[in-house]
């Protein structure tokens, strides 16, 4: 799978993502995804997007049990569905909880984030490279075993890198570390990026603190700096792993977004600060060149921050993807009225344009079966 020109591509040709996306731990066994594999079919979906669990990958260090994923890769070509797998490793929601248990119980190897009133969140600092070496470990084991599986046959067609990632509990990490990263100047490549950019909070950010060409997070971004400093090092942090993902086997990446629209909200309270929320589209797209995707979660309510948050992120480098967005009737009638500065391209779980009126009628059918069949069987999100 390849963007080009804002659109998404398999095996050379336009491919429209119809998907549905398991509940977060619904892929832990063979018999729990079993039921699934029906639902997606029912709502004619062609892709499925499925976690994969660092916790259940490797129990213990250095020892991996991947035939889970063995098992997700078969299920999708039996129901003649695509793939797209997503690691919960670092970053879930902005927190640890898909980690192994030896990475939980080795706070001091594995360090934490440390708030501004010195208590550890149960979230990682990007700036430990004991983590990144773990995490970037694991990663390419799996996309070896995907290689393996499936390099014949493509049926993964992209992978998603943490979910959602960022320091929830905390605008940045307040450690020692973290302090004096801080302290330091902000490095030549933000600087550099900083008179290219369009409008946006970034940008304002920098020219309410003077447009300065030099100087500390906080003397060139003001109020901004905490969350800021924080996205160049989670970004940093996860194209670390994208790089040494490629140099195995190179399918396409995505990094999904919570997002920090919708009123005045607080970076690492409201939303995991250091995520690639539209005012930091070119601040990842500068410090993690290796990803090929900035793809917004929405769950807003109306139709027109829809819209917003759909141009936002349709950009001649980046194609639209929507991993995750809200589970109503509403939801599904705004997929198809997208704004005319978008061009189609891709969404999961809902689709954010279509083709005809058949496919929109499916899906709605779909949607009404899905919720009669909630307390039946598990579902996709």
């Amino acid at each position: 799978m390849t963007g080009n020109n804002g659109y998404i591509t398999v095996d050379g040709k336009p491919f429209f993502i119809l998907g549905g996306q398991v509940h977060n731990s619904s892929a832990y066994t063979k018999d729990s995804m079993a039921p699934l594999w029906d639902v997606l079919v029912r709502m004619h979906a062609n892709t499925a997007e499925v976690p994969v669990y660092w916790e259940q990958i490797e129990p213990e260090e250095g020892a991996f049990d991947l035939s889970i994923v063995d098992d997700v890769i078969a299920g999708a070509r039996e129901h003649e569905l695509r793939l797209i797998l997503l690691w919960f490793a670092t970053w879930k929601n902005g927190t640890m909880k898909y980690t192994p248990g030896w990475v939980k119980v080795q706070p001091d190897r594995f360090r934490r984030v440390i708030t501004a009133d010195g208590f550890p969140l149960p979230v990682l600092s990007p700036h430990c490279p004991a983590t990144l070496a773990a995490d970037t470990a694991a990663f390419r084991a799996l996309m070896e075993h995907i290689k393996g599986a499936d390099v014949g046959e493509r049926t993964v067609i992209a992978v998603q890198i943490e979910n959602e990632p960022g320091s929830y509990g905390s605008e940045r990490d307040y450690s020692p570390e973290g302090n004096a990263l801080f302290a330091a100047e902000a490095p030549p490549a933000v600087m550099s990026l900083l008179p290219t950019i369009a409008p946006s909070g970034l940008h304002q950010a920098w020219a309410e603190n003077g447009s300065r060409t030099g100087g500390a997070w906080v003397e060139v971004f003001g109020r901004r700096a905490a969350e800021v400093f924080n996205a160049w090092h989670v970004a940093r942090y996860i194209d670390a792993i994208a790089a040494a993902a490629r140099a195995v086997y190179d399918v396409p990446l995505y990094v999904n977004v919570w997002l920090g629209e919708n009123g005045f909200r607080d970076a690492g309270y409201d939303y995991p600060s250091g995520g690639a929320v539209s005012d930091m589209i070119p601040l990842w797209k500068a410090a993690a060149p290796h990803v090929d995707i900035l793809a917004p979660d929405i769950y807003l309510p109306d139709s027109d921050s829809f819209r917003q948050i759909c141009a936002a992120y349709s950009r001649a480098d980046n194609p639209l993807l929507i991993p995750e967005c809200g589970l109503r009737p509403a939801t599904a009638a705004r997929c198809f009225t997208p704004s005319p500065r978008i061009r189609p391209s891709v969404s999961l779980r809902s689709a954010s344009t279509a083709s005809s009126t058949r496919m929109a009628r499916s899906l709605t059918r779909a949607w009404l079966w899905w919720r009669a069949s909630r307390r039946r069987a598990p579902s996709c999100r």
